[in-house]
């Protein structure tokens, strides 16, 4: 954690652990198929790191049956003050890198109403579950974003693939089929 950043920190809160485990590495997606999806920051980092296992979304996804893997595009836009309040809360560091694709999400289900979820980063109306997130190592810089999920120009599919295999793969609740 940065300096400037602890002055303002109380202790971590008690019992915020890594949430996800490493070791296992996921194939990489088809790329005809793999969308991605734009997010702010922090929200971004914290879904493609494994931190947040859900994304909050008002919307149905268009997906096909089962899990899909989704491009995290972290947008231009960050949320003020964000950084700082997880970074003191969950004791890690965030790198706050915009216009950028940051790794990837494997979506599971598409869960809605208050019991829709039991995730403390589940906001009560809707979103998508995650069950895995791929960090890439090097984000993929000066990518523009897109409303809904979108397809990302071939070149920066392929920038992806390249970087797939040494990026840290984290596994939520289960492991890879």
């Amino acid at each position: 954690m940065s300096t400037s950043t602890s002055q303002y920190c109380r202790a971590p809160i008690v019992g915020a652990e890594y949430p996800f485990s490493t070791g296992a590495k996921y194939p990489f997606p088809q790329a005809a198929k793999l969308r991605a999806v734009s997010v702010r920051q922090p929200w971004a980092w914290l879904l493609a790191s494994g931190w947040k296992d859900i994304e909050n979304r008002v919307w149905r996804p268009s997906f096909d049956n089962g899990p899909v893997w989704l491009a995290v595009h972290a947008g231009k836009r960050v949320e003020d003050g964000l950084q700082t309040f997880f970074e003191c809360d969950l004791g890690v560091e965030i790198p706050i890198t915009t216009s950028a694709i940051l790794g990837a999400i494997l979506v599971d289900a598409y869960v809605e109403g208050a019991d829709g979820s039991t995730s403390p980063w589940y906001a009560g109306v809707s979103g998508w579950t995650v069950k895995a997130a791929v960090l890439l190592r090097e984000p993929i810089e000066d990518v523009t974003g897109a409303l809904g999920c979108f397809r990302m120009p071939d070149h920066i599919t392929t920038v992806l693939e390249q970087r797939w295999a040494d990026a840290e793969h984290r596994t939520w609740r289960t492991t890879p089929e």
